[in-house]
């Protein structure tokens, strides 16, 4: 091979990761050879790592679930079919007011989730922190999810939508 295909390798790097015994992550499979490194890296940084992806659950967690309720608080009487045809249509016709009552009815109440979050688990230990923004980001998204999902009936929706009809056969 040529050098200048070796040195272009070497910045491509695909990791699979699992646990051996002593509950450690344990490279199986590195193409570009970096082994010692990514070890080291993620024993120096695991705790940031799980820390930054629980809070990341937590925040779209949030912003889904607040995003559903102002939906619901907003067209109370929303259907699947128009929920659809609000999707496909362009944003251009909307009043700026209703986008900005968007915005603050989903950023505003995940910035005060978080700023709750964090004053109430500052002395809690790492892995309780974790644990709490994990499940209270699952459970903002799944109970509003669901509540959506029955109140639209979007399985109706989908079943009736994947009928074929022979109305209009040609």
């Amino acid at each position: 091979m040529s050098s200048s295909f070796q040195n272009s390798v070497g910045y491509l790097f695909f990791f699979f990761f699992m646990y051996n015994n002593h509950n450690e992550y344990v490279v199986i499979y590195s193409i570009s050879g970096l082994k010692d490194y990514t070890m080291h890296f993620i024993k120096t940084h695991r705790n940031k790592i799980i820390s930054i992806l629980c809070l990341i659950l937590l925040v779209v967690g949030s912003i889904i679930g607040f995003l559903l309720l102002w939906v619901n608080k907003t067209w109370a009487n929303l259907t699947m079919e128009q929920l659809v045809y609000q999707i496909k249509a362009p944003v251009e016709g909307t009043s700026s007011s209703i986008i900005i009552s968007g915005i603050l009815w989903t950023i505003i109440p995940t910035v005060l989730l978080i700023a709750v979050y964090f004053f109430f688990t500052k002395k809690l230990k790492f892995k309780t922190k974790n644990i709490i923004a994990a499940v209270t980001g699952l459970c903002m998204f799944n109970s509003t999810f669901f509540y959506m999902w029955n109140k639209l009936e979007v399985d109706d929706y989908i079943e009736y939508a994947s009928q074929t009809s022979n109305l209009f056969h040609i």
